[in-house]
């Protein structure tokens, strides 16, 4: 049995910063997921999405630095340590004050 290479929430997290950044994408991610899919169920702000449609969201922003928190709980496999989910929470910022709102994700 393969087993996925460890992540901290923290790892994860900074990694899909650089997704926004334009530094990585969804492939960089493959193999924490299990059998690297990743159309992996993802629940963005409440809503059904795949892993794929989240980086994508995360690539259209600007920078990282829109946005203001970002919560990442991803499940994983006991035995094999893949990520099977990931539920996410994310507020950019928007206007000249960087109030935060949730983003139409």
């Amino acid at each position: 049995m393969v087993k996925a290479p460890e992540i901290s929430i923290t790892d994860f997290r900074y990694m899909l910063f650089g997704v926004a950044d334009k530094r990585l994408n969804a492939a960089s991610f493959a193999k924490y997921f299990c059998d690297g899919n990743l159309n992996t169920y993802t629940n963005i702000n409440g809503k059904p999405s795949t892993f794929n449609e989240l980086c994508a969201k995360l690539a259209k922003l600007k920078k990282s630095g829109d946005i203001k928190s970002m919560t990442v709980t991803p499940k994983k496999n006991q035995e094999t340590n893949c990520i099977s989910s990931v539920s996410i929470v994310i507020r950019v910022k928007t206007g000249i004050f960087g109030l935060s709102k949730t983003p139409d994700f």
